[in-house]
């Protein structure tokens, strides 16, 4: 009997979690931007551009991404580059250092099922990391594309959006998960529609939820990721953008540490996940 619910919650884990198996995001394989791997990308709308970053006639399209990462960097999305031609890591390096890219760049990033050795070819992935929504060559049709899924992720509205959403948190992201049914719970019609169309579904997500309300674990990652959240979100210019100091994100990167060592993967790789993006707020402030 254990052994049989063992293989239904693997056959659950393997269709929920991602079809699709990264490769090459491995520290000798990087040109330059921020670094990431394939657990970072958990519950990001993704763009993967494959082309030849050392080819001239392709400086435009690789502005335009480096704008759309400036853009949208503060949000569940990641832009990254998939270097299809020659040039030695430090001539590569400096060429992305010229056209000013700070999105992660690595040589052949490769995403299975997906780009497949394709050149010259953008795709977005969506924040769920199982569907593609775009695999084309227009860079500002990605734009739009970037734009629709990151408000699909942030804001669902319909039904099918909340089930493919706490579908995939519920297993992968159990930070997000609890975020995210605390939000539907306070949008009536977005619960009763819910309701409606998924009853079982949600019998399930609300399980899950009072599970969660009283594990301690789960709820301070949870707290984590909304700090972290909040952190990228934060309006430099306001007063309250000018409260969050390098100082008070390294006190919180302090307070939740300890929940990389928990027994749970998913909870590890979510809290990593959040705390490499409060690591990363803070190099970009002064104090």
């Amino acid at each position: 009997m254990r052994r049989s619910i063992i293989a239904f919650l693997f056959v659950v884990w393997a269709a929920v979690s991602g079809a699709y198996d990264w490769s090459n995001l491995t520290p000798e394989k990087r040109l330059g931007g921020r670094m990431v791997s394939a657990g970072y990308l958990r519950g990001k709308v993704v763009v993967l551009d494959c082309r030849d970053y050392g080819d001239k006639a392709n400086f435009p399209a690789i502005r335009e991404l480096q704008q759309l990462w400036a853009c949208y960097k503060t949000k569940p999305f990641v832009v990254v580059g998939s270097h299809r031609g020659s040039g030695s890591p430090k001539r590569m390096a400096a060429i992305l250092d010229r056209l000013g890219v700070t999105y992660p760049v690595y040589a052949e990033a490769e995403l299975k099922g997906v780009s497949d050795g394709a050149t010259a070819k953008t795709f977005v992935i969506d924040s769920t990391g199982t569907l593609r929504l775009y695999g084309g060559s227009d860079v500002r049709t990605v734009s739009g594309v970037v734009g629709n899924a990151i408000f699909s992720t942030t804001n669902p509205s319909a039904a099918k959006q909340w089930k493919r959403l706490l579908d995939y948190e519920t297993v992968n992201l159990p930070g997000q998960a609890v975020l995210r049914m605390r939000s539907l719970q306070a949008q009536k019609d977005c619960l009763e529609e819910v309701r409606r169309s998924c009853p079982d579904d949600l019998g399930r997500w609300s399980a899950f939820y009072e599970k969660a309300k009283g594990d301690n674990e789960i709820k301070r990652l949870a707290k984590l990721v909304e700090s972290a959240r909040l952190v990228k979100d934060r309006d430099p210019d306001s007063k309250g953008g000018q409260k969050v100091t390098k100082a008070g994100i390294e006190k919180l990167v302090s307070k939740y540490e300890s929940l990389k060592e928990s027994s749970n993967p998913a909870v590890v790789q979510e809290a990593k996940n959040a705390l490499a993006d409060l690591v990363f707020a803070a190099a970009t402030l002064q104090k």
